[in-house]
């Protein structure tokens, strides 16, 4: 595998692939996470039939940066299509890029493009579907459109939420995320002497400080809980996996990884909170019942938009394919609502509880 970081390197590769170059081409390979975007050459030896050469993988170069004005959030397709209109100028060929603006690793190639059809949505050239989780007539990008949309216009609750924080110096910090009755599962000390009948019966997002002596309670408890869970493992085995716990060493072989798995995620839990105390940090509990899976997307949003407050015109149209103008607003009134968004002159902030759930 080779790779590109500029189109010096992708002018080497298409002298070095000899012959007349006819096409570059662009494509995708890859998953939802993991894409990479290749260019290929098509050469027309002498008196022989075109050949494929593969050029390499384009990367983004370390002093990259995306001009004003380009919104795609993959920049490879920027450099993809720059270097493109290059080779065009100087070699005449013909740049073929299925899928300019997002990943899809179902086009075909330029010698398979008479079997492909265009995606019905955004009219990409696509090859036609065999998965029965995407009609055939669309790309992946565009059946990923449908169902988000589908699930934008449910108002249907999917999860409650409960987000430990701390507070050290005024600043707060995430310690546990997760769902409520993993919580009350995880920290049953630390709800004991806290009435969160309140909480389970509001649609409003909240949040509570937990008293020091709950949580000190919690770190007793559970340190005990932890050691007896750990008393079998105390015996030198080889070979093992090791775990550390209050000076003590644990060793469990291969059929004992299962109970590795989990203790290792229980004591680093134990001693995030450990350090918290050692800092002492102020606690708290923020809660959301009923979360949306839009009121899940709008957040993320707005949190990942940048620093700052965001205009309301620039939440309408991120969502312009999916919503109306009026179902946007409404969406972004009942955050305000619950307390996770604050609204002032057409622009919306974040507010402390809204920073940790959903």
């Amino acid at each position: 595998m080779s790779y590109l970081y500029s189109y010096v390197d992708l002018d080497e590769q298409i002298i070095a692939a000899g012959g007349e170059p006819k096409v570059l081409e662009a494509l995708w390979n890859g998953n939802a996470h993991d894409w990479r975007l290749y260019l290929n050459l098509y050469v027309q030896s002498q008196n022989g039939p075109l050949e494929k050469h593969y050029l390499g993988d384009i990367m983004l170069p370390p002093d990259f940066w995306v001009p004003e004005g380009e919104t795609s959030p993959w920049p490879e397709t920027f450099l993809a299509k720059e270097w493109g209109k290059m080779a065009v100028q100087q070699y005449g060929l013909e740049f073929y890029f299925p899928s300019p603006d997002y990943p899809e690793s179902n086009c075909p190639a330029w010698t398979e493009r008479q079997l492909g059809i265009p995606c019905a949505d955004c009219g990409k050239l696509i090859m036609p579907h065999i998965s029965e989780h995407v009609s055939k007539e669309i790309c992946y990008h565009c059946s990923l459109k449908r169902k988000n949309k589908e699930a934008l216009q449910s108002d249907e609750p999917l999860y409650n939420v409960a987000h430990l924080i701390k507070i050290a110096n005024g600043t707060p910090e995430s310690l546990f995320p997760g769902h409520f009755n993993e919580f009350k599962e995880l920290f049953p000390p630390l709800l004991e002497d806290m009435d969160t009948t309140a909480w389970e019966n509001t649609d409003n997002w909240t949040a509570a400080d937990l008293p020091l002596a709950a949580v000190l309670k919690w770190k007793e408890q559970h340190s005990q809980d932890i050691r007896d869970e750990l008393q079998p493992f105390q015996t030198y085995k080889e070979p093992s996996v090791q775990l550390e716990f209050e000076g003590t060493n644990y060793y469990f072989d291969d059929a004992e990884l299962e109970s590795y798995d989990r203790l290792y995620y229980v004591i680093i839990g134990y001693n995030i909170i450990a350090e918290a105390l050692e800092e002492t940090s102020t606690f708290r509990l923020c809660f959301g019942r009923n979360i949306t899976y839009r009121e899940d997307a709008f957040m993320h949003f707005v949190r990942n938009a940048g620093e700052g407050p965001i205009s309301i015109a620039a939440v309408i149209d991120h969502y312009k394919d999916m919503l109306s103008p009026e179902e946007t607003t409404a969406i972004l009134q009942q955050l305000s609502q619950k307390g996770a968004l604050l609204i002032q002159n057409d622009h919306i902030s974040v507010t402390q509880i809204g920073s940790f759930i959903p």
